[in-house]
């Protein structure tokens, strides 16, 4: 008897949370055309545009429905010209990079490379080489780089990655000197790790490409990160495919 009441109270509980999800979803469904709304009345002003994406990137993490509909609104081309105009600002730059990673997935890449996108992650990059929208920028100019020769070749143009080592340096310096109790070291591990998977990325390019990426990222610097993070499986993978 008890064991039915149990099977029972265990569907009667699966059947309420199914029902909960459901409801989720379908307040997920209705916010998003809100929200994105809210960034087409009001995009230029800071606050709304940091607010309104903090909101949808939690509403987008982990669903892929809820980032479909997202993109199929437009969120994209509404994402785009409001990191150029809020690029300067670190943290409301760190939550649109961080949009536009999740994003990634679900939109067609040939438009986003055709509307400047991959200069756009590589301005924000160079305005803030450490930090958050370095960390997410990279991961996902690393993504796009796998595409083909011509994104390749517009983050060469940029040179980020000149950027990037030095700032890895620095953070690295503060990190031997250990005054920030090991804060600087983690920064320096969140760095190394997309910077040798863009390397690498960019090292399946052609010969002219893969000259122009030597010059910016010798074998011997991306040999030393891999040497600073040698506990690290993805940069060491990372770093054998660049070398």
């Amino acid at each position: 008897g008890d064991g039915g009441a149990d099977a029972g109270s265990a569907v009667a509980v699966s059947a309420k949370e199914a029902a909960d999800g459901a409801v989720v979803a379908a307040l997920n469904a209705r916010a998003v055309p809100l929200l994105l709304r809210a960034v087409r009345m009001h995009g230029q002003l800071r606050e709304v545009t940091a607010d309104a994406w903090r909101l949808l990137c939690s509403l987008m993490r982990g669903r892929g429905f809820v980032k479909k509909i997202a993109a199929d609104g437009g969120a994209m081309g509404l994402l785009l010209p409001a990191l150029r105009s809020h690029m300067r600002d670190a943290p409301t730059a760190a939550q649109l990079v961080l949009a536009v990673r999740m994003l990634l997935p679900a939109v067609p890449p040939k438009p986003f490379v055709l509307d400047g996108g991959v200069e756009t992650l590589c301005d924000a990059v160079r305005a803030h080489p450490t930090g958050a929208v370095a960390g997410v920028g990279v991961r996902a100019l690393q993504m796009l780089a796998s595409l083909n020769d011509v994104v390749r070749a517009s983050v060469l143009e940029a040179e980020v990655l000149r950027k990037l080592l030095v700032a890895i340096e620095t953070v690295g310096a503060r990190a031997d000197a250990d005054a920030d109790g090991g804060a600087s070291a983690a920064e320096e591990a969140a760095l190394v790790g997309p910077t040798v998977g863009l390397v690498a990325q960019l090292a399946r390019g052609d010969a002219p490409l893969l000259a122009r990426l030597r010059l910016q990222a010798p074998a011997a610097e991306v040999l030393r990160l891999c040497v600073r993070q040698a506990g690290s499986e993805e940069v060491q993978a990372d770093g054998a495919r660049a070398l």
